[in-house]
């Protein structure tokens, strides 16, 4: 199983209350959404990253409309605190898939459940290969938003179209490169006013890749792969 499946529970056929998760359809799948899955650590992720993508698109809508629209009155006040508070959801988002990534105690051969693996089946003296202190797979975390696409890859110029985990990949890092243009051009609107517009637009599509990829990160977190 991919190690992204496995990292957002989708190893997992049945919920606590005994349903399964696996979607038979994509209409049987987008009703899974309508689940609380609060046991579910890739679900609360996924709802983090959704909300807070909510918050920047409002923003960000905002705070082109003034630009496009002198008539318009933007309070600035109010785009400073939802830009504070999209930061912070998403901040807290950033926090829980470090708890994901984790994934401690239920997941085979993965992260720190690899590490704990290794090192008990060293202590008796085999290995998950059979082979004693061997270690069959390794992790590694990397923290651009290109990993989570090349994780899905064969190789990293052959882009997996056919992976939901690609595509949500995919659109995060369409989202980072909007928020980054918006912050480096934001510091070009100090010495022109006219570039407070290609800043405003790029806060406004990469809210919206960033909303995109969200969507799609709940409706992996709460689907199945196991029949």
């Amino acid at each position: 199983m991919e190690i992204r499946n496995h990292r957002k529970q989708r190893h997992k056929a049945l919920t606590p209350a005994q349903r399964p998760r696996s979607g038979k359809s994509l209409p049987h799948g987008l009703a899974h959404m309508t689940w609380l899955e609060y046991w579910n650590i890739s679900w609360w992720v996924a709802m983090a990253f959704t909300t807070g993508s909510v918050v920047w698109v409002i923003n960000g809508f905002f705070s082109f409309l003034a630009l496009v629209y002198s008539d318009v009155v933007i309070s600035e006040a109010g785009l400073g605190w939802t830009a504070f508070i999209g930061a912070t959801i998403f901040e807290a988002g950033s926090i829980l898939g470090v708890f994901e990534a984790w994934n401690r105690d239920d997941v085979a051969n993965f992260g720190w459940n690899l590490y704990i693996l290794h090192h008990k089946n060293t202590a008796d003296g085999s290995s998950a290969t059979g082979h004693p202190g061997k270690l069959s797979k390794q992790w590694i975390w990397f923290t651009t938003n290109t990993k989570y696409f090349h994780e899905l890859e064969k190789a990293w110029y052959k882009p997996n179209l056919l992976s939901l985990g690609w595509h949500i990949g995919f659109w995060n890092f369409i989202g980072a490169i909007g928020f980054t243009l918006c912050g480096a051009l934001g510091y070009g609107a100090q010495v022109s006013s006219g570039v407070n517009y290609p800043s405003s637009l790029s806060m406004f599509w990469g809210g919206w890749a960033f909303l995109i990829a969200s969507v799609m990160q709940w409706y992996e977190a709460v689907n199945s792969v196991v029949e």
